[in-house]
């Protein structure tokens, strides 16, 4: 596709922030201008860059559908069928056609998780504008908790490490594109809300377009790219408000944001020296913290681009299955405790029982043994018992295999009958439990 502005090899245009800082109501205001199409969070360029040549030789593509059905929500594809993107090669290709569709000249994307990618982005589009919103640090937790109770992926352990994570190294990554003369414009989730005229009239000039008053409103905005979930509803409602507060967070908490919120404004150069900021330890701890969060979700990036997509949909299929668990919780009976007390006694006697014949018997196969506590587990507790007996079980047969036959010993072997073996578990416990599921429901009449 021929680039609408000879003078300039690229037009890309990138928006990130922290979680819940308001990234989406920009992407959607901009999205308003008739000359830009940002895409929404697709994170196409969210994946490691030692391993971009190989991941790009897949089905790249595929994935990124089946990651969060990025290509269907911006309307690239329809009933899974990839025509029409046989030249998409590389994330900018991806950018650049979804544009060509809106006949805008300026594309790019939205997406949290490029705060932390920065300086490649800087590197790898040396010619891109960058735009990064600010919120008070506070604010962003209450509302991710409150997000937390109808997203699950806001629920997740380590979140206020990977916000603080994210929030310390924009802060680092923007003073420094910004001495070495890189486009980016740094925006505050107040100024956004309070003053929408002013600011994006600050917004087109920065870009390079002329301003346009529909920028300033929701009214006529094209959703369609948005994830459907509650989390939104005030974007879809069509003005741009200021979301009420949420339940205060607990003085511990309050206290540490408000140290990160000093530092972040200090060196943003909006507050003066003085006010308590986080030590050096905390800092470190920040940053080792934020480090680990940030591999764990790396890897499970990777995983999701070279795992076989079979064994993909079918780990998706069985999360929704156990997400959907047991939702009516009753308080338990002294006799009823008891008799869980003993079921989880048995049930782990026989896996005990399991791993010593194992061991004595390396050659025979018990698995009818692990099948009954994992069963007895789930039926007199719940799923969630049965899946730990199966990864338990799963794990010690054939570390027990492997003490008691050389054959058995290698790591890949080990790791392999493991996987297997806990597939074939908890795919025997969720059977057990739907069917179970069944027979309880009330029957229509």
């Amino acid at each position: 596709m021929p680039d609408p502005d000879p003078a300039r090899p690229f037009n890309p245009l990138f928006v990130t922030g922290v979680w819940r800082s308001g990234t989406s109501l920009l992407a959607s205001l901009l999205n308003q201008h008739p000359h830009i199409a940002l895409m929404y969070e697709s994170g196409a360029l969210d994946f490691p860059s030692w391993l971009e040549k190989l991941r790009l030789a897949g089905d790249w593509l595929r994935r990124q559908e089946f990651l969060n059905r990025a290509l269907s929500r911006h309307g690239l594809i329809y009933g899974g069928s990839l025509r029409g993107l046989e030249q998409v090669a590389t994330p900018e290709d991806l950018y650049r056609v979804y544009a060509a569709g809106k006949g805008a000249t300026h594309w790019g994307e939205k997406y949290p998780g490029y705060a932390r990618l920065l300086p490649r982005i800087a590197r790898d589009y040396p010619h891109s504008a960058i735009i990064v919103i600010w919120r008070d640090p506070e604010e962003i937790m209450r509302s991710i908790r409150k997000a937390g109770e109808v997203a699950p992926y806001f629920h997740r352990r380590g979140m206020l490490g990977r916000v603080l994570g994210y929030h310390e190294k924009m802060l680092r990554d923007t003073t420094t594109l910004a001495q070495a003369g890189h486009q980016i414009l740094q925006l505050d989730y107040d100024q956004l809300v309070d003053q929408p005229v002013e600011t994006m009239r600050q917004v087109c000039a920065f870009i390079g377009v002329d301003y346009a008053p529909r920028m300033t409103s929701l009214q006529g905005a094209d959703f369609t790219t948005v994830f459907e979930s509650p989390i939104h509803d005030h974007l879809r409602g069509g003005v741009i408000v200021r979301q009420p507060s949420h339940p205060p967070l607990s003085p511990a908490l309050t206290a540490k944001l408000a140290r990160f919120r000093n530092r972040t404004l200090r060196l943003r150069g909006l507050a003066p020296r003085g006010a308590e900021e986080p030590s050096a330890v905390e800092l470190l701890r920040l940053r080792i913290a934020g480090g680990c969060w940030d591999a764990v979700d790396g890897t499970m990036r990777v995983l999701f681009e070279f795992l076989p997509l079979a064994w993909l949909e079918s780990y998706r299929a069985l999360k929704v299955l156990f997400l959907a668990g047991n939702t009516a919780t009753v308080p338990a009976s002294a006799g009823m405790r008891a008799g869980r007390l003993s079921v989880i006694f048995v049930s782990y006697g026989i896996l005990a029982l399991n791993a010593w014949v194992k061991f004595l018997k390396p050659n025979l196969m018990f698995m009818p043994l692990a099948l009954l506590s994992c069963m007895g587990l789930a039926l007199a507790i719940d799923r969630r018992s049965g899946i730990v007996a199966a990864g338990i079980a799963a794990l010690t047969i054939p570390l027990v295999e492997g003490l008691a036959d050389p054959d058995h010993a290698s790591l890949v072997v080990l790791v392999w009958n493991a996987l297997m073996r806990f597939i074939v578990l908890a795919v025997f416990v969720f059977l057990l439990d739907a069917a179970r599921s069944n027979v309880a429901r009330p029957q229509p009449t």
